[in-house]
């Protein structure tokens, strides 16, 4: 967790997506986002939750994949902009990108596409730890 730490400037990493959290769960890290290429279209809105892993509480939120070069565990515009629609008050929409979302050809306009629409809607994109900082 020393080496880690180094990488933000806060020297604290605030947030993770860890896959086994129950025995791998770093301490001092309070906030994880969370979902499953099953679950894709469920996991894009959710309010926050409280979880235990490894002993350690924190608030979980969930979170979808958009253009990972994974298309079973994504979440395509169309879908977001539904899920945006169609979002209740208190809920936050979660949106994962991967080092293959910038990677694959054609990809880069599709997450362009995503942050137009976005501003269109003047909707804040925020990471994660801001938005639990609130």
């Amino acid at each position: 967790m020393d080496t880690l730490s180094q990488l933000p400037a806060s020297g604290k990493i605030l947030s993770a997506s860890i896959s086994d959290p129950d025995t791998d769960w770093p301490l001092g890290v309070l906030v994880m986002s969370a979902g499953s290429p099953q679950d894709k279209v469920d996991n894009v809105a959710s309010e926050p939750t409280q979880a235990v892993y490894n002993g350690v509480t924190l608030t979980e939120y969930s979170k979808a994949g958009y253009l990972t070069a994974k298309p079973a565990a994504d979440v395509d515009l169309k879908t977001f902009i539904s899920e945006i629609d169609s979002a209740a008050e208190g809920e936050i929409l979660g949106i994962a990108f991967s080092d293959e979302s910038f990677s694959t050809s054609g990809v880069f306009e599709g997450i362009e596409d995503l942050y137009i629409e976005l501003s269109d809607r003047n909707i804040a994109v925020e990471p994660l730890s801001d938005v639990h900082s609130k």
